[in-house]
């Protein structure tokens, strides 16, 4: 995470490791979200994002990308409300291929800092980038700890499908909530 992510883990978060990527996405809902909240997933979306939302009784709140499946901060922006609990991207993008570039992905960050939410990075597809654009994690971003959640999945990554493998960057302060929503 250190040398290929930019992410210090230690003292602020803690990585928890999972039966892939969609438990880690499911572990984050359950642990910051109540029945009836909302968590705003930039469109086209990964479908069991929405999924998991809706089994743990939340509301996902589809926000459209630009013309390029690009994020559009400002309707991010516009779609949080006192029940957004968290804004979900996912760079490589799942359906749609597209990497969000550095500059967008610190402007939603920013965003969820200020407005008090989650942000919720899927790194899932972090080695399928070709081209000048590389990836960027969320979650090196100084000051990001508190409130970024990181996920990774080495079924991807790494050609482990069947495996089921995956982990998680999570606040500290969430490490109680998200640690009996695994035990469970």
């Amino acid at each position: 995470l250190r040398a290929e992510n930019g992410i210090v883990v230690r003292p602020e978060s803690r990585v928890v490791v999972t039966a892939g990527g969609n438990l880690a996405f499911m572990n984050a809902v359950l642990a910051i979200a109540d029945v009836g909240d909302e968590i705003i997933l930039p469109a086209p979306y990964y479908f069991n994002h929405e999924m998991a939302i809706v089994m743990a009784g939340a509301v996902p709140v589809p926000v459209p990308t630009t013309a390029e499946y690009q994020l559009d901060v400002d309707a991010i922006a516009d779609a949080i409300t006192p029940r957004t609990r968290a804004v979900v991207t996912v760079s490589p993008n799942n359906p749609t291929g597209a990497v969000y570039p550095e500059a967008a992905l610190r402007a939603v960050n920013a965003l969820c800092r200020e407005r008090g939410v989650f942000h919720i990075h899927d790194e899932a597809y972090e080695y399928f980038t070709y081209g000048v654009v590389p990836p960027f994690s969320a979650g090196a971003i100084a000051g990001a700890s508190p409130h970024t959640i990181s996920l990774y999945s080495l079924s991807k990554a790494y050609g482990m499908a069947s495996w089921r493998l995956g982990y998680m960057v999570i606040p500290e302060r969430i490490w109680d909530a998200v640690n009996k929503v695994q035990d469970t």
